[in-house]
């Protein structure tokens, strides 16, 4: 069985919550604190791009950052469960290791906004050198700087994109530029924090495109972090679907997005505009309701319950169904399900394996 590039297993993070609120969540260690990411489980192979997607306010930032070990999931305590990166713990690296496995160009981010990643008084020139490995002579970093600018499309251009200042260049440029000094280490994983937020269409498209080849051609894997559900389907290969700080679908894109099980994630589908739909933007359907307050999940059985159109009672009572193979029992409530699977393929832990949490989705009532 070949091992993952990337192995979370029950991934908990609980951020102090804000002086108004009232008690702490369930399962939330230490003081006045909110468990905002509740036992997230995937796995990303080398070169996999995977895709974690959900509402905003579901944690998926959060998983993101305390998987890089960030702010502000970098605190001690906040916390638990298993991050192995190539057999190796993050959670548990000491602080210098941890410098060193960020030098070593182990993990890289590419965050939301290029213009707040980006040091406004610094020539692009000067930030790219910061990030070319030490095994570069200095006398050949400028030539490095340029063919990784070539990797992510600017090579054309790369003279003039190197002596401008970040207010110089377009949003997709400083998104590209951003792409180009996260791959400089040749990471192994780069994580993608919705990376297109701030662009338009057209420029999403060629940004994302760019940061797949690229990608592709350092041979690193992607975690991308996004709403769009579009996207997932255009450039990720695997998914998790996040509500409420847990995974509530996951599995290979492709079946995921054509026969959704969860009511959540068709729900998600159905507000997604189509090109060939006959129905106006005022008809798109919406998902009533809101994401409610950390302090809110899991008090009374599924989350998603008072959103949904199907819930029934045992939604309602009790603990969250936990996550369940595809075509598999009905959902143990609060049951992880780490390793179960259908088939050869999926018992060797070679393909990738679709699981759902919901007492009312489609596994569960066959």
């Amino acid at each position: 069985m070949t091992p993952p590039l990337l192995l979370v297993e029950d991934l908990r993070v609980a951020l102090p919550a804000p002086r108004s609120a009232a008690a702490p969540s369930r399962g939330a260690s230490g003081g006045n604190a909110r468990e905002v990411v509740r036992g997230v489980s995937f796995r990303i192979p080398e070169r996999g791009f995977h895709a974690l997607a959900g509402e905003s306010g579901c944690g998926k930032s959060v998983t993101a950052m305390a998987i890089a070990r960030l702010p502000p999931a970098d605190a001690p305590g906040r916390v638990s469960g298993t991050v192995l990166f190539r057999g190796e713990n993050l959670l548990a690296l000491s602080p210098r290791r941890l410098r060193s496995f960020r030098r070593e160009g182990g993990l890289a981010c590419v965050f939301q906004d290029p213009m707040d990643a980006l040091h406004p008084a610094l020539t692009v020139a000067t930030q790219l050198r910061e990030a070319v490995p030490e095994s570069v002579p200095r006398a050949g970093r400028d030539a490095f700087v340029r063919s990784i600018l070539a990797d992510v499309g600017l090579g054309e251009s790369a003279d003039a994109v190197m002596r401008s200042h970040p207010c110089e260049l377009s949003g997709g440029m400083a998104q590209r530029v951003c792409i180009a000094m996260a791959l400089a280490q040749k990471p192994a994983l780069l994580v993608a924090d919705e990376p297109t937020t701030a662009l338009d269409v057209l420029v999403q498209r060629k940004v994302l495109r760019t940061l797949k080849d690229a990608a592709s051609t350092r041979g690193a894997a992607v975690l991308l972090i996004t709403h769009n559900l579009a996207i997932v389907g255009e450039y990720a290969e695997t998914m998790s679907v996040l509500y409420a700080g847990r995974v509530v679908e996951d599995g290979p894109v492709r079946e995921v997005l054509r026969t959704p099980a969860h009511p959540y994630v068709e729900a998600l589908l159905r507000a997604l505009p189509r090109l060939d739909s006959t129905r106006g933007v005022e008809d798109l359907a919406v998902i009533p309701g809101r994401v409610p307050p950390p302090e809110n999940w899991g008090a009374d059985g599924c989350t998603f319950a008072p959103r949904c159109p199907r819930a029934a009672d045992v939604c309602r009572a009790g603990r969250e169904p936990g996550l369940m193979p595809f075509g598999g029992a009905d959902p143990v409530p609060g049951a992880p399900c780490r390793t179960a699977g259908r088939g050869p393929e999926a018992a060797a832990g070679t393909a990738p394996v679709r699981r759902v949490a919901c007492f009312r989705s489609r596994v569960a009532e066959r």
